[in-house]
């Protein structure tokens, strides 16, 4: 029997320009038992390549006849039989024998030329971004990956020069900022390193506002009162407050005795009547009287001091033809207009003023309700 004495694989197949040859060049010495070199001549060889040193898995095979001069073998592996590219990812024997001899022992491992091969076509997507070195590619830009275009905005440049890519802008003078000054209504500057610019209190003037700009629902309740609307605006009716425009005042029976023969001005009670603006408070008082014996007439009305009763603001109520004895009585309703000059709160006053030309009985004089009511000017 035959027997392999030296088997050398000595390198890849010299790369052509045409790509990369699919073979792997193997050279080695045939010899007989007794260590003479096989006479010249053809020889049928079988190679095998396992991923085990014995038994394991057949994962490559090819026979051919070679011619064989003092014992050379040289041929190319996969010249018959392609290799399969994706099997170079283990460790590999390789096994020979000579025509319908058992396979020579022990197979011969291959060695790292060999795995170059499985170089020449790379599995799509066997190569991950843990694998790439750093500082050998750029992986991503900003996170953009694959293709990334560098497109210029307004302004700017770009210029490939070779490896060089210059990002240049147009018609900046640039400079470094050293100060920065706060201008009306703000505060915390000048900065010269850091800080923080703020709006200042009452910065904002209502210059600076644009029109329209603010709105209702940008106006918390409660914010404008009477002293922040101008006297001359022109606000509705509708717009007042019933609390700011109109006043009530009742006295659920409450009477005031009246000497005969006086002219003593008394006070009944009075309401306070906030005014928003300038103009008008339109008072009335209403309520009854009674008179006794011969007591004939007294004065009812208004007025915004407790110690006059002008003529314009108070009727005069009784027996105004002087007759009679009897008890007497009569209703009374009086009205005044007062003119306010600005905004404020203004007292009136319900008066009652007795007459001393007529009669000396009593009389009693109960009001009942007294409401005013303000009037913008522009009304």
């Amino acid at each position: 029997m035959k027997r392999l004495l030296l088997l050398l694989i000595i390198s890849f197949s010299t790369i052509y320009p045409q790509g990369i040859p699919q073979t792997i060049n193997y050279q080695g010495v045939l010899k007989d038992p007794f260590g003479n070199v096989v006479p010249n001549g053809n020889y049928d060889l079988t190679f095998t390549i396992y991923n085990a040193e014995t038994g394991g898995t057949n994962l490559w095979s090819e026979s051919k006849s070679l011619n064989i001069t003092n014992g050379i073998i040289n041929t190319a592996l996969g010249s018959v039989t392609a290799i399969p590219q994706n099997i170079f990812t283990t460790a590999l024997w390789l096994g020979i024998k000579v025509g319908s001899s058992t396979e020579f022992t022990p197979r011969i491992p291959l060695t790292s030329v060999p795995y170059s091969y499985y170089t020449m076509n790379v599995l799509d997507g066997s190569i991950t971004a843990s694998k790439i070195a750093t500082g050998s590619v750029v992986k991503s830009l900003n996170g953009i990956k694959d293709n990334v275009n560098l497109v210029a905005g307004s302004n700017i440049t770009i210029t490939p020069s070779g490896n060089n890519l210059t990002i240049s802008a147009a018609g900046g003078g640039g400079g470094t900022v050293t100060q920065v000054n706060t201008g009306s209504g703000l505060t915390g500057g000048p900065i010269t390193s850091t800080g923080t610019i703020s709006i200042a209190n009452d910065g904002i003037t209502s210059t600076m506002l644009q029109n329209n700009s603010v709105t209702s629902s940008k106006i918390a309740d409660g914010t404008i009162v009477n002293s922040d609307i101008n006297n001359s605006a022109a606000i509705s009716v509708s717009k007042i407050s019933g609390d700011a425009g109109i006043e009530f005042r009742t006295w659920g029976g409450s009477y005031f005795g009246v000497p005969a023969n006086s002219s003593t001005v008394i006070n009944m009670g009075s309401l306070t009547l906030t005014a928003p603006s300038s103009g008008y408070v339109y008072v009335t008082l209403s309520g009854d009287a009674v008179f006794f014996g011969d007591h004939k007439t007294l004065v009812v009305g208004i007025n915004s001091n407790n110690t006059t009763l002008p003529d314009e603001t108070s009727v005069s109520i009784g027996r105004l033809d002087g007759s009679g004895t009897l008890r007497f009585y009569e209703s009374f309703c009086a009205t005044g207009v007062f003119t306010i000059t600005s905004a404020g709160n203004y007292n009136f006053f319900a008066l009652v003023q007795g007459n001393t030309s007529f009669g000396t009985g009593n009389a009693n004089v109960s009001p009942k309700t007294m409401t005013a009511i303000f009037i913008p000017k522009k009304y």
